[in-house]
């Protein structure tokens, strides 16, 4: 079979192939993921390479992330194939489940494979309408290393795994970027942003408190901390407090994607709380 790991010195040839599918993956999110699970990533490969996978494992569960076939290689079932050896790799780590994130077009393979919807998800691109300015709010905060390992335990009651490495990983690389409110002793929500080369990123925003004025908070402490490049989010639909918030931005793009669970599902609990998802390709 022509599949190999993915490698670091792959990913030119795996961001000129995202490039011409208009997505807006980038070197440090792809460095990441291979640091995350070096053995979770595919090329499939003749006489050069013509698709890819990603695939981070936690503990219990796999997330299928980017899935992209060369144009003009499709049709040879090469993202099938593909899609086979992610779902062998996250079976030999021993993983109960497997999460994807898939396009109204691309579901109806992975319903084949055994997947099913648990949850519909839109997602936005999107650029601030003006200046915000950050405000003092009461147990307003920036995170610190100590508050990680709560948060990491209020991470995996929502999601349903330890993704404590991901949430601490995340911290490193932003920490001005990431922000909690806590009261009397208890954090009742965090946000976490990244920047990359040309867009931001806002995930995960979780809040507990219930309080629509926490949740406007912790939005506002992030996206008003980001240069005026795009932000990228992922909401539930459900949530509608979460696409309130969202609507402070201008649409360049919106979408709606299908969160897909083989397996064991996640995000099983209180969804509500989960307002802003990490990613796609991180769960």
């Amino acid at each position: 079979m022509p599949i190999r790991n993915l490698r670091i010195d792959d990913i030119d040839f795996v961001l000129d192939l995202v490039l011409k599918e208009g997505w807006s993956y980038h070197r440090v999110e792809l460095e990441r993921m291979l640091d995350m699970d070096p053995e979770g990533s595919f090329i499939y490969e003749e006489t050069e390479p013509l698709g890819f996978i990603t695939t981070v494992t936690y503990l219990r569960t796999g997330v299928i992330g980017h899935l992209i076939v060369s144009e003009h290689a499709r049709g040879k079932r090469i993202g099938q194939t593909l899609v086979d050896r992610a779902l062998q790799y996250t079976s030999e780590r021993g993983t109960e489940s497997v999460l994807l994130y898939a396009t109204e077009e691309g579901a109806e393979m992975y319903r084949k494979l055994g997947f099913r919807t648990l949850a519909e998800v839109f997602c936005i691109r999107a650029e601030k309408s003006g200046p915000m300015v950050p405000q003092e709010y009461p147990g307003l905060s920036p995170v610190k290393e100590g508050d990680l390992g709560r948060i990491s335990q209020m991470d995996a009651a929502l999601f349903g795994d330890d993704r404590s490495g991901l949430i601490s990983r995340l911290w490193r690389d932003y920490p001005d970027l990431c922000f909690k409110i806590e009261r009397s002793g208890e954090i009742q929500g965090y946000s976490f942003g990244r920047a990359t080369s040309s867009a931001n990123d806002l995930g995960p925003w979780v809040c507990v408190s219930g309080l629509e004025s926490d949740e406007r908070a912790l939005f506002d402490s992030v996206v008003s901390r980001l240069d005026d490049r795009g932000v990228f989010m992922g909401i539930f639909v459900q949530n509608e407090n979460a696409l309130r918030q969202a609507s402070k931005l201008r649409p360049i793009r919106t979408w709606r994607t299908h969160l897909m669970a083989r397996g064991h599902a996640r995000y099983t609990g209180r969804t509500e709380h989960v307002l802003g998802l990490v990613g796609f390709e991180l769960g």
